[in-house]
């Protein structure tokens, strides 16, 4: 099985020494649910070609990033061009932060700053049963969120700061808000890095305190990931 992560963000220097880049990071998370794959990385907002035709990978990956989806970079009009084709093509897809943003976006949702600032750290999910995740923690590092649903999709998860915080569309793909490729050492480094830029001090040391006894299973988020891949599901 032939997985491409689209690449739309890149983590700061002081970051990647420890903990890689956004791909290495989506890679660790699903490797162990998902054995069988190999994973390409096209680092779409350096302009790297997307791939001549969907079919060749059995599935996609679409990373965070730091941008918004309302900038309309010519990169980003691109992808979500790519992302219909991939629709139309029935392969399957999952997207995480920017990735749950752009993909709602390219599908005619609409996607805005949220009116309650930069939210971090871990946050309390609610999923609808049949989607197949349980409710739980998850941890989040977003400024946007999906305001209205694509045609067609369905919400399955989100909590009352970010309503529409899962998506599964009429095609195969589910798309996140929250970060289950986030680890607790990562996401406590995150925050450090964003102190005093995009975050106020306080608010990541607020974040650090509870990322200390948050429990988080992104174990069962790779696996429901891995089951939409394997079984389009």
């Amino acid at each position: 099985m032939k997985i491409c992560i689209l690449e739309t963000g890149l983590n700061s220097e002081t970051l990647v020494a420890t903990h890689g880049q956004p791909a290495d990071q989506l890679q660790a998370w699903l490797r162990p649910e998902l054995p069988e794959a190999v994973f390409s990385t096209i680092r779409v907002l350096e302009d790297a070609p997307l791939p001549a035709s969907p079919a060749a990978f059995d599935g996609y990956l679409v990373t965070g990033s730091p941008h918004g989806v309302y900038e309309d970079l010519p990169w980003m009009r691109r992808l979500q061009a790519f992302l219909r084709a991939v629709a139309a093509a029935e392969v399957p897809m999952v997207g995480v932060c920017f990735g749950h943003q752009v993909m709602a976006a390219a599908f005619g949702g609409h996607v805005a700053k949220s009116p309650l600032g930069f939210r971090t750290g871990p946050q309390q999910y609610r999923f609808d049963p049949e989607f197949g995740l349980a409710d739980g923690t998850m941890i989040v590092f977003h400024q946007d969120r999906v305001e209205t649903l694509p045609e067609g999709a369905a919400h399955v998860g989100g909590n009352a700061s970010c309503p529409i915080g899962a998506i599964r569309y009429r095609f195969p793909a589910i798309s996140l808000q929250f970060h289950p490729e986030f680890d607790k050492t990562f996401s406590a480094a995150l925050a450090r890095d964003l102190a005093g830029s995009a975050i106020p001090p306080e608010q990541a040391e607020a974040t650090i305190a509870a990322l200390a006894t948050a429990q988080v299973d992104a174990r069962a988020v790779a696996q429901r990931a891995a089951r939409l891949f394997r079984d389009k599901a």
